[in-house]
């Protein structure tokens, strides 16, 4: 069993495990579609020459997704996006998560440079456009910071404002679903320029947004807003308020 680091135990398979701890949704609007397909492509080459460049003990060290080497996550993509029958093994777990394992493994099996060739070959044309592309940008990313900010110890270089409006977008998103807190607490996301209020609801499984005043307050970049919503470790994010709202906060296993 992989357990995300930060994130709590509780899953049924490998598959599973990365999709509740180290999963993303790319939870983004497209921006356009000219302008989207040109992220996807963008963003895709970038993390394919990160991976490139890797050396051999950055490629082997672990990620933010806990027992995942840089090879785990390249082949891990390219199952994603070539293999979509092995898709339900992200969430179903069992059977279906040994296959999407035995998949990657596969894949990883093949070394640096096909993977890597594969990836840069680009998702396929459906990924790449309308809605989907706004989930392949913000999977590629999250993605790449998880092989930077983990045992490879790469700076992160600072998002442009295009890609930051859709980062944006994203945590407001996963916040809804990982900082839905109990007791109808309110948690506000901040950049310092914009904030988006959310506050639980009974019987509704994800956080709503609200006017009402904030009980804690998450405050940081766009980029580090959703890494934090999406529970990697390490996001650079100040949090205030009261001391149990906090608390509360600190203790939400904040998966997708």
């Amino acid at each position: 069993m992989r357990l995300h680091r930060g994130a709590h135990a509780g899953v049924r398979s490998e598959a599973t495990a990365y999709h509740r701890r180290c999963g993303v949704d790319g939870a983004a609007d497209p921006d356009g579609r000219g302008a989207m397909t040109t992220s996807v492509k963008r963003r895709r080459e970038e993390l394919c020459d990160l991976l490139a460049g890797l050396t051999i003990e950055q490629w082997t060290a672990e990620t933010l997704c806990a027992g995942w080497d840089a090879g785990d996550i390249a082949a891990h993509l390219i199952v994603r996006e070539r293999e979509p029958w092995t898709g339900p093994g992200l969430f179903l777990g069992g059977p279906f998560g040994d296959l999407t394992d035995r998949r990657r493994n596969a894949w990883k099996a093949q070394g640096r440079e096909r993977p890597i060739a594969a990836l840069r070959a680009g998702p396929p044309r459906l990924m790449s456009v309308g809605t989907i592309a706004g989930t392949q940008v913000i999977e590629d990313w999250i993605h790449e910071q998880d092989v930077r900010r983990g045992g490879a110890g790469l700076a992160t270089p600072t998002p442009d404002v295009q890609l930051q409006k859709m980062l944006w977008k994203a945590a407001t998103r996963y916040a809804a679903r990982t900082l839905s807190l109990d007791g109808n607490v309110v948690v506000e996301l901040t950049d310092g320029t914009r904030g988006h209020r959310l506050q639980s609801r009974r019987f509704v499984p994800f956080a709503t947004p609200t006017g009402a005043q904030p009980d804690v307050t998450v405050a940081g970049r766009p980029s580090e807003l959703l890494l934090y919503a999406a529970g990697r470790e390490g996001a650079d994010v100040a949090i205030t308020g009261e001391d149990d709202a906090v608390g509360l906060l600190a203790a939400t296993a904040r998966t997708v």
